[in-house]
């Protein structure tokens, strides 16, 4: 890393530590320093005199302001009772549209010069100016994730600052952390009392430490989303802070299921969940969905569970990508809910969980079933009435084995993706005519289909689809969608009651 300081406005002692506070070990992505990032990117480090202010461009800045200003417009036309979450949201981002307009900063990147500029005379006016070691780290530290990210056509796209520079932040107190410094505790205070999008940083570092390890790994991800198209959602910052990023443009096979049915579903279920309508039926039916699922784990053997959860009941994902490859690596017959995700430019990130991964000779069997709980198994599970256990008619059956193909289907090419073979593909289901006597049979409890032929009609189609539903959650705004039967077909759409667009 080179450091240009023409006019000596830094002591010798200061330029040692910003070099010394570069090399420290900090792991991101292939990189293992500050250092490291800005020699193998070329980008060099100009100290400039002058307090500056910089101006947001004004096409952004109107350009959100009316994005915010029609979501509050639609929040007050749907309201009933008064503010609504949604309108207290909006005008609340109207507010920080607004204060963003002109800012003094204290550090640069510059992407078509590819260099950082550190403005040590604005630094001098925080605090009288004894803050100026802390700042000079803090301002490196964060101008060194801008430079990571270097987003492709910063002159030709609207600045994400809204998404940017929060995980700029957070990437900066992420490295005071993990290098133990001294003024992580300033910067933390400095970030988290920031009246812009800045001090959602201190959020996601507040998540962080509290459990969410995961939420390191936006950082990465967001880097990824970037390398392979400019980024076009304007997100709401309420969605910055509750949900780590790599979910938010990503697949799993509940999203993949759902974009078979519904586009516009699948957009609602990712940025705008509120107007989801579960009603307490649906609810017991999942609850006893997971039931089962839990019933289900032993069926073939000892197994290991790799769920992980966080603070919650939140699934650390990847806890449990790690877990499942070390069951695979020491030949784990049964792993339940194995975990795995892969990305790459043309499909994206996906991911799935496998209710039981069964080891078969050189690959494995996926077997579905739905689900997990902790709860415990309510009686009317547990003894079927003989009367229940008619045989559903043939062309209903195939409906029901359809249905399910989707989602077998999309984990088997997921899996494959990540390198896994795949031998046979089942459905696990209830037995409608098992009779439970004294004691329950899990072996007779539960039927075994072979999906092998509907898996192998419905994989072809899956990359197509898959492509489709990535490009829905790139969309800046809901696919219009008119209600039809597709919302009841297969699954009753929670976002029904939503309305037609």
């Amino acid at each position: 890393m080179i450091i240009t300081d023409s006019k000596g406005l830094l002591s010798p002692d200061q330029i040692k530590l910003v070099h010394d506070a570069a090399s420290l070990p900090f792991s991101l992505g292939e990189y293992v320093s500050l250092d490291d990032i800005l020699t193998t990117l070329n980008v060099d480090v100009v100290v400039e005199d002058g307090v500056c202010y910089h101006d947001i461009p004004y096409d952004f800045l109107k350009a959100a302001e009316e994005f915010w200003r029609k979501r509050y417009e639609e929040a007050v036309n749907r309201s009933r009772e008064g503010k609504s979450k949604e309108i207290i949201e909006a005008e609340e981002n109207i507010s920080e549209v607004l204060r963003m307009g002109n800012q003094m900063i204290l550090g640069l990147y510059v992407p078509t010069d590819n260099h950082i500029i550190l403005y040590p005379e604005a630094m001098k006016t925080i605090d009288d100016g004894r803050r100026m070691d802390e700042l000079l780290v803090s301002v490196l530290a964060h101008e060194t994730m801008h430079a990571y990210f270097n987003r492709p056509g910063h002159e030709m796209f609207p600045y994400a600052l809204f998404f940017e520079e929060p995980l700029a932040e957070f990437g900066m107190l992420l490295y005071l952390d993990e290098t133990k410094s001294p003024y992580l505790k300033f910067s933390y205070e400095f970030v988290k009392d920031k009246d812009t999008c800045y001090r959602f940083g201190a959020k996601y570092y507040d998540e962080y430490k509290s459990g969410g390890h995961n939420l390191r790994n936006i950082v990465e991800d967001y880097k990824f989303e970037l390398e392979h198209g400019p980024l076009t959602i304007l997100p709401s910052l309420v969605h910055l802070v509750s949900l780590n990023a790599t979910t938010k443009k990503g697949l799993s096979k509940s999203r993949y299921t759902l974009s078979r049915q519904c586009q516009k579903a699948l957009w609602l279920s990712v940025y705008d969940k509120e107007k989801q309508t579960i009603d307490p039926s649906l609810q017991a039916r999942f609850e006893e969905g997971n039931i089962v699922g839990d019933l289900a784990m032993g069926l073939l053997g000892p197994y290991v569970d790799v769920t992980v959860k966080v603070g919650g009941g939140t699934l650390d994902l990847h806890s449990m990508i790690q877990r499942t490859k070390d069951c695979l690596v020491h030949g784990v017959e049964n792993i339940c809910e194995a975990s795995f995700a892969f990305r790459d430019k043309k499909f994206g990130l996906n991911y799935c969980a496998v209710d039981i991964l069964h080891k078969n000779g050189d690959g494995y069997d996926i077997y579905e079933v739905k689900s997990s709980s902790d709860e415990p198994i309510p009686e009317k599970w547990l003894y079927v009435a003989e009367e229940q256990g008619k045989d559903d008619d043939e062309k209903k059956q195939d409906e029901n084995l359809k249905k399910y193909t989707l989602d077998i289907a999309y984990q088997k090419w997921t899996l494959e993706k990540c390198g896994v073979k795949i031998n046979n593909c089942y459905l696990i289901r209830i037995n409608k005519k098992y009779i439970r006597k004294r004691f329950l049979s899990v072996p007779d409890f539960f039927v075994v289909k072979d999906m092998n032929s509907l898996v192998a009609k419905e994989y072809p189609n899956v990359e197509a689809y898959v492509l489709d539903a990535q490009k829905t959650l790139s969309c800046i705004s809901e696919p219009k969608v008119e209600i039809g039967l597709h919302c009841s077909k297969p699954y009753h759409c929670t976002f029904k009651d939503w309305g037609v667009l």
